[in-house]
């Protein structure tokens, strides 16, 4: 972690900040463009990328040890200010098992950005594929789906803010605060 840039920079306190840049300027073009908020997903961030983008942990592996640093990619992403952050949920490299899949979609169905997605050549992980898969997915999704309303204000109010509260939260929040609306939320 030593090394530095031409300016004596450690590269380590600036590695991602172009990440940062670039997810700004796409933001500010496509608002300025669609009149509407954007959607854009990164997988290079940096502290306060979340007011711009969404954020991928990357290609992950389908293993049970995949599945908890998932989480702590998830965690670490809130602290960072990255409200909306999610991973490949069953694994992207590799071939899952049922058992897996299941306990991952039950728990990435409240990644606040979820997809289930794995490379070429690994086999499919729809689902559909499997009875005790899709159960387990419909429960969680909907839950996760009575909960929107207050996931959604949760993570607006905080990437709008740019504050570093992490969507974990949101649920608690929205019951102990009774935060129905964002003028609720934010008191107005």
């Amino acid at each position: 972690m030593s090394a530095t840039g031409v300016d004596g920079e450690l590269l380590y306190n600036t590695h991602n900040i172009y990440g940062l840049s670039q997810a700004a300027a796409t933001h500010s073009a496509l608002e300025n463009v669609l009149k509407k908020r954007p959607f854009i997903l990164t997988r290079s961030t940096f502290p306060g990328s979340g007011r711009f983008a969404a954020h991928w942990s990357g290609d992950n592996n389908a293993t049970w040890a995949g599945l908890r640093q998932s989480v702590h990619s998830l965690l670490a992403s809130s602290m960072w200010g990255m409200p909306l952050a999610g991973s490949d949920i069953c694994g992207f490299l590799g071939n899952t098992t049922e058992e897996l899949c299941a306990r991952w979609m039950s728990a990435g169905a409240f990644y606040t950005f979820s997809r289930n997605h794995n490379s070429i050549f690994s086999s499919a992980q729809e689902p559909y594929l499997w009875p005790s898969v899709a159960a387990a997915a419909r429960k969680a999704l909907a839950m996760k789906y009575r909960l929107l309303p207050h996931l959604y204000i949760h993570c607006r109010v905080t990437s709008s803010l740019a504050a570093k509260l992490g969507c974990g939260s949101a649920v608690t929040s929205a019951v102990t605060t009774g935060c129905t609306s964002r003028a609720a939320c934010l008191g107005s």
